[in-house]
């Protein structure tokens, strides 16, 4: 049976979309989409650990206690789906070029005020972004080598690195789900997702405004790798490449099952030019909001400085 015929299954259930929250994966603004588009209705679940697991009856449990729930995210729970009676879990994985998610999760890291909460935290705190790349290797292997496809394959494994069998589950493991998303083409990914969901769940519009960024960095994959080429040593651009090898190679599979889904979407050009314009809608919406925000601030601390005469 095909993805489609799979979705036709699904949709005689209760639809309820499941995000795989991936760090620096894009989620935090697939996440802020789904909650503007299901307002009181998407709920995020994580454990208190960052190498915490939420199982599936965790989830199958909120969903049960929420009836109008539509969306769910969370960073700790895991493939495959989780089985509820009544309900269909719609799956939204999101997967980006290795190299380029690292140097996500370094900039990330650099900046939080708790510098030792995380092993990977502590170390961008004391490091560049070359000393970074060159020790992770070592000192992170778990979440800096293959991570996505110890993701897919392994359910985020800590006691052991993932082989080429665990790169070939992966790609089985993708390759079974109705789509995949791929970071770097988010507008089409999201697009797709609203084309194979929407139909069922009213109301999803995943127009988005970027959330979590840590820097302005150039738009293209291309360009951002040129960048990095251009700030570390040869060698550690090198080793980085070659120790997340298997990643790489998901992802590429991730690109090419991301164009035939694009390529099943009916008059997907014109889909895609609106999407994008309801992107920008929503920037313009939110930069308003921000603003508005910013406004009351300044009156509020300008009154709670002034003393009575």
């Amino acid at each position: 049976m095909g993805n489609m015929g799979r979705l036709t299954g699904f949709f005689r259930k209760r639809p309820v979309i499941l995000h795989y929250h991936i760090f620096k994966n894009a989620g935090t603004t697939l996440d802020g989409a789904l909650q503007h588009s299901f307002p009181g209705h998407f709920r995020e679940i994580n454990s208190e650990h960052a190498q915490g697991t939420v199982g599936a009856d965790e989830i199958v449990r909120l969903v049960r206690d929420e009836p109008a729930l539509k969306a769910i995210s969370s960073h700790n729970t895991r493939l495959p789906l989780p089985r509820c009676s009544g309900v269909t879990f719609l799956p939204f994985v999101s997967i980006r070029h290795p190299v380029d998610r690292l140097v996500s999760v370094y900039e990330f890291e650099k900046k939080q005020a708790d510098s030792t909460a995380y092993p990977s935290r502590e170390l961008a705190g004391k490091s560049t972004l070359e000393e970074f790349l060159d020790r992770i290797i070592n000192v992170e292997p778990f979440s800096g080598c293959n991570w996505q496809v110890n993701y897919l394959a392994c359910g985020g494994n800590l006691t052991r690195l993932p082989g080429e069998p665990d790169f070939t589950q992966a790609c089985s493991v993708a390759g079974s789900l109705p789509f995949v998303g791929v970071v770097d083409r988010l507008d089409e990914s999201m697009v797709v997702a609203e084309h194979l969901y929407g139909r069922k769940i009213k109301g999803l519009d995943l127009a988005y405004v970027s959330r979590n960024i840590s820097r302005k960095r150039p738009d293209s994959l291309e360009a951002r790798l040129a960048e990095l080429k251009n700030n570390v040593s040869e060698g550690v651009y090198r080793r980085i490449s070659e120790a997340n090898a298997m990643d790489g190679r998901l992802y590429d599979h991730c690109v090419e099952l991301l164009s035939r889904a694009c390529g099943a979407v009916p008059h997907f050009a014109e889909k895609l030019l609106e999407f994008r314009q309801r992107c920008d809608s929503r920037k313009v919406e939110w930069e308003k909001c921000v603003r508005e925000f910013e406004a009351r601030k300044r009156v509020e601390n300008g009154a709670a400085g002034t003393s009575p005469g």
